[in-house]
């Protein structure tokens, strides 16, 4: 979707975001390189695990055309996921509902090339329903316990 986006419109900010729990991708764009990183639990399960230390596709495409990259934490992919199901009736894994925690938490208004105080377009790719319906419900229970 990158890729397409920065083909057609090269001034649209493209922004990637990830679990700070499965951060390789932006830890090895930190560096220069792809990195191995020690894997921790995150709701975000999709987006755990490494990249590869010989990986030059994904980590060049994305280093090329993602303009900046965002990490957040469990508590607001819980709440995002939460509020997908509340708000919009949507299912949402973690590792599909961390752009909607970055706008929920507020991270996307910033840097979007807009002149202060004019708001942006925000697009916004909320995917996959692959959660374990006791994770859900463990979500939905913290959120409305919050």
């Amino acid at each position: 979707i990158g890729l397409a986006v920065a083909d057609r419109a090269p001034d649209v900010v493209v922004t990637a975001v990830t679990a700070w729990r499965a951060r390789v991708m932006w830890e090895s764009l930190r560096a220069g390189r792809p990195i191995e990183l020690a894997e921790e639990p995150t709701l975000a399960g999709a987006l755990a695990g490494g990249i590869g230390l010989d990986n030059r596709l994904t980590f060049e495409l994305v280093r090329d055309t993602v303009t900046r990259h965002l990490t957040v934490d469990e508590a607001a992919i819980g709440r995002a996921m939460a509020s997908a199901f509340r708000e919009f009736g949507l299912v949402v894994e973690g590792g599909g509902a961390v752009a909607l925690a970055a706008a929920n938490e507020g991270l996307l208004n910033d840097g979007d090339g807009a002149p202060s105080g004019t708001p942006s377009p925000l697009v916004i790719v909320v995917s996959g329903g692959n959660v374990d319906l006791a994770v859900l419900d463990q979500v939905l229970a913290a959120d409305a316990g919050g």
